[in-house]
């Protein structure tokens, strides 16, 4: 029987806590109780204790692992009521530690670095080059490549082809036999004639998920439509069973070392992203440190490997938790495997708009400042470092020049058209792996277009209904996705956006409003907090163009939400245009045919 244990002032007596070990409140749920009181319960022991609401709200500061010590002066510093309170407040940190709702540094360290009993055996490897309408970036990216030693476990390289023209695709499969007669393991191009065969091969095989199969793989589905998830899936389909390194083809195959100090090992959440801006070309390569060895062996040295072994040399012992989250640790066990490896940014940031700088840290903000006075032409030529300045563990994927696919189990496919492919992937990947890793490792790969992009225009933008919002019907992280299969996961999400689809146009509206509206909240609340730390960056050489931005999208935020005539009209539009319906049906059909189509594809490859 469950043993609940009953508190309900801040001063409850308790034991002498043990020296050494630091805490966090990460594993448990705070859920409405009798008598003004709330039930914590801990997710992993069952343990529960009733508390006043004071004291749940003082547990939410608290889930950094530290010392008691620590969290009690962090809380009596929040919360004005309890400052004259701070030995109680120990003593109730104390009570609730030992009860097993908060988890010690020791016992988290233990679950993550313990022996896994999944196999590590190096699994083979498959690289991929995407490449579209652009065979001298292609040629610039793979003639290199293949003169660089390649780790044994490297079955070949393919280029998958999805260029518009036919010249391209003639260059490309030239380039292609080129490198192939310089390259220690085979080249296949993979154009137009291998995808139609592969095609053709699938439905041959699997008839009844025809449709599936031409709206994920076959361009003609798609029209004018930029297609760059159908090169990804491809990818996908290729390396079933093995593990995948995909590489844009605007690439170039040099490691650059992070140019902030090498930060220690943690583990990080998506928006702890940073990044630095170069005010020229020159610039930018006067601080270029290319970093010796492969850069294809580094993606893979960690990838599928179990996570207690990636953390190998990075935590010595459980006091490296130090100030870590708890809630990102929590999730992960000894069974838990790198499944996604990414690297950063060297160049261009690849980001479209400037919505991706409202996610960036205060420190990146100064440095922005700082670089001059005209953001807009500071930011348009995109030289700039965005990512890491250490390893980190990170719960999702997003965007990554570089990225490394564990394809041992089923992954998801991508969304095959438009853009933001890559952060649908994560979600999704996230939904059927929520125990796995992304490793995000601490160097740059070189990101140089052929042809030069405009960076973020610093106009006012706004948060607007359209098929991206697949993303957040899909990002909802359902509480009993834990303890099932793989397979029942992807249905999962399949009757999500099956559901999607065949909701009446009224009751839809509602629910994508809502989903709007909680992201227009949440980047206005972004807006406002850059608003407020501009009073420490007044002086600052570009302090008044960033206010100019910031203040201009505030005001616009503001206006669709208090004014919402024009997003709901925009709402219902995309709904009786059945744009998005169409795409919600086809997706969802498209994911419960998956796992039959990854496995003929692994027969046929």
């Amino acid at each position: 029987m469950t043993d609940y244990s009953f508190s309900y002032s801040p001063a409850s007596p308790s034991a002498k806590a043990p020296d050494g070990p630091l805490w966090s409140f990460n594993s448990a749920d705070i859920l409405p109780g009798p008598a003004n009181t709330v039930l914590l319960h801990s997710r992993r022991s069952g343990t529960g204790m009733l508390v006043q609401p004071d004291v749940a709200r003082a547990l939410e500061l608290c889930t950094h692992f530290r010392s008691l010590e620590a969290h009690t002066k962090q809380i009596t510093e929040a919360l004005p009521a309890l400052r004259d309170h701070a030995q109680h407040t120990r003593q109730t940190l104390e009570h609730i530690a030992h009860q097993g709702l908060m988890e010690s540094s020791e016992t988290a360290f233990e679950r993550i670095t313990a022996a896994a009993k999944i196999s590590t055996a190096e699994l083979p490897s498959r690289l991929f080059i995407l490449t579209c309408d652009r065979p001298d970036a292609l040629h610039r990216l793979l003639l290199p490549l293949v003169q660089q030693a390649l780790p044994e476990h490297v079955e070949g390289l393919w280029v998958i082809d999805d260029s518009r023209d036919e010249h391209h695709h003639q260059k490309n499969a030239a380039i292609s036999e080129e490198a192939n007669n310089a390259c220690e393991v085979p080249i296949h191009y993979f154009g137009a004639e291998a995808k139609a065969s592969l095609i053709e091969s699938l439905v041959s095989a699997c008839p009844d998920q025809t449709p599936s199969i031409q709206w994920l793989l076959d361009r003609d589905s798609w029209g004018e439509t930029p297609t760059y998830g159908i090169a990804r899936n491809l990818a996908l389909l290729l390396s079933v069973g093995t593990r995948a390194l995909v590489m844009d083809d605007d690439t170039l195959p040099e490691a650059i070392a992070a140019p902030r100090a090498t930060a220690p090992f943690r583990f990080a959440d998506m928006n702890e992203r940073e990044a630095i801006f170069y005010a020229s070309e020159e610039d930018i390569e006067r601080h270029a440190l290319v970093i010796s060895g492969s850069p294809v062996e580094k993606m893979l040295d960690r990838l599928g490997s179990p996570l207690s072994a990636a953390l190998s040399g990075q935590l010595s012992d459980h006091r490296g938790l130090q100030g870590m989250n708890g809630n990102l640790i929590a999730r992960y066990d000894a069974q838990s495997r790198v499944r996604v490896a990414q690297c950063n940014s060297w160049g261009d940031s690849g980001a479209a708009g400037s919505r991706w700088l409202l996610s960036l840290p205060d420190k990146s903000i100064q440095q922005l400042l700082e670089a001059g006075s005209d953001l807009r032409a500071l930011l348009s030529p995109q030289h700039c470092w965005a990512g890491y300045p250490g390893a980190v563990v990170t719960p999702f994927s997003s965007m990554s020049q570089w990225v490394g696919l564990d394809h041992s189990t089923l992954l998801p496919p991508y969304l095959p058209a438009g853009r933001n492919e890559d952060l649908l992937f994560g979600i999704m990947m996230q939904r059927m792996h929520p125990e796995a890793a992304v490793l995000q490792v601490d160097w740059a790969i070189r990101h140089s277009p052929m042809t030069a992009r405009n960076g973020p225009l610093m106009d006012a933008f706004k948060v607007e209904p359209g098929v991206s919002l697949l993303a957040d019907w899909l990002g909802r992280e359902p509480a009993d996705q834990f303890g099932i299969s793989v397979e029942r996961r992807l249905v999962g999400m399949s009757e999500a956006l099956a559901r999607l689809a065949e909701m009446e146009t009224d009751a839809a509206a509602v629910l994508i409003g809502r989903q709007l509206g909680g992201r227009q909240a949440a980047v206005l609340a972004q807006c406002m907090e850059h608003i407020k730390a501009l009073e420490h960056y007044a002086q600052l050489p570009g302090a008044e163009s960033w206010r100019q931005f910031l203040v201009s999208s505030r005001d616009a935020l503001i206006a669709d939400i208090q004014a919402p005539t024009a997003t709901q009209h925009a709402i219902q539009q995309l709904l009786n245009s059945d744009t998005l319906r169409q795409h919600a049906h086809d997706f969802a059909a498209a994911l419960r045919a998956w796992p039959v189509i990854c496995q003929h594809a692994k027969t046929l490859s």
